[in-house]
């Protein structure tokens, strides 16, 4: 069981998620004498590390004092100085951290540097949270790719909508604010032209009185192969809060499509759409760490036959839609023996008001 400062260096990571791609999330907390003195999360790419923050947030001398991090403190000279020597300089004698930094430039090295200035360091008994903190950037710093999430809601028979197309609402109330709230901690959200165009959505995300963040939204990126959204300027997505990209394998138009609309251009794959994994790669080379899919059954299915996809939230509702013509949440080719069938790992199952929330993951 971690204790109410590692508790509360969680807390702070999490609640600024989404803000500091491609760097990190991390929270920082300083006690001394037992009391909380100073605590930071991360700022925004290029702004000051959590330990930063938390030194400098402390009233009082924080010399003998103890920190607990949920990331081990960086050695190296990015965009900031190594948090390893403000530590040493702040005269803190113990660290304790929660999860080693994956980032060759750190991995280890950063605790050698706090050993080696004489501060005690230990790691968390717990690193359950940490693991689960760090896990798109564990996989950002090894491949440069983003962590890529696909989220579907379905009935109990396993249908995303009706024959007829309609699919508002399938899940309820407590699963969509939950999604919200995973928005604003994703980078960027990815869907397909057929959802836009079908469903008409805004894909920001929202507060609980339904109205869009203004302090950040995740990109929005849309796979447009014959940029349709050109000739539909009155979609609900091009007039929104935040960025959009268009990812399509034709030529940008000569006239923009809004302010805030981004038209990156695609080598085709096999089938005339968008390369997804040349998306991928670029969105890495972009910053974005993580990736949020809402979209369709052909965009999941092109994912999952790709094996593109990290991470599955699936929010099933109780409820039966029935219809041969209703579509399922996946697409694609799929597999023809159940032998072949993907198994989710490190499953979780929890509630959602009245849906259910499966967590898997792929890898």
């Amino acid at each position: 069981m971690n204790t109410p400062a590692q508790k509360l260096a969680v807390q702070l990571a999490i609640s600024h998620q989404g803000n500091t791609s491609p760097n990190p999330s991390v929270g920082a907390v300083i006690v001394k004498n037992g009391q909380i003195i100073g605590q930071g999360a991360t700022e925004p790419a290029g702004g000051k590390h959590a330990e930063i923050v938390a030194i400098e947030s402390c009233s009082i001398d924080i010399a003998g004092s103890d920190m607990y991090v949920t990331l081990e403190p960086c050695c190296h000279q990015g965009k900031t100085g190594p948090c390893t020597e403000a530590i040493i300089q702040s005269g803190i004698l113990n660290i304790f951290v929660g999860y080693t930094d994956p980032n060759p430039l750190v991995s280890g090295q950063g605790v050698v540097k706090l050993k080696e200035a004489g501060i005690k360091v230990a790691k968390w008994d717990d690193e359950t949270e940490c693991t689960k903190l760090y896990e798109g950037f564990r996989k950002y710093i090894a491949t440069k790719q983003p962590f890529v999430t696909a989220k579907f809601a379905m009935s109990l028979d396993g249908k995303i909508c009706t024959r007829s197309g309609d699919s508002k609402w399938i899940s309820g109330p407590e699963s969509r604010s939950l999604v919200h709230d995973i928005r604003r901690k994703s980078d960027a959200i990815l869907t397909g032209i057929g959802t836009v165009l079908a469903d008409n959505p805004s894909l920001t995300a929202r507060d609980y009185t339904d109205k869009p963040w203004t302090d950040r939204q995740p990109t929005r990126i849309i796979t447009d192969s014959k940029l349709q959204m050109e000739h539909n300027p009155n979609l609900q997505i091009l007039n929104q809060v935040g960025h959009t990209i268009i990812a399509t394998t034709t030529q940008p138009p000569i006239t923009p499509i809004s302010d805030s609309v981004t038209v990156r251009t695609f080598t085709p794959d096999n089938n005339d759409r968008v390369d997804l994994s040349l998306l991928l790669n670029e969105l890495g080379k972009l910053g974005y760490v993580h990736v949020l899919v809402e979209g369709g059954s052909t965009l999941l299915g092109s994912l999952f036959d790709q094996n593109l996809v990290d991470k599955v939230l699936a929010f099933i509702s109780p409820i039966i839609i029935g219809g041969d013509d209703a579509k399922s949440p996946i697409g694609g080719s799929g597999v023809e023996f159940i032998s072949e069938s993907l198994h989710l790992k490190k499953t979780e199952v929890s509630y959602s008001g009245n849906d259910i929330l499966v967590t898997g993951y792929i890898n």
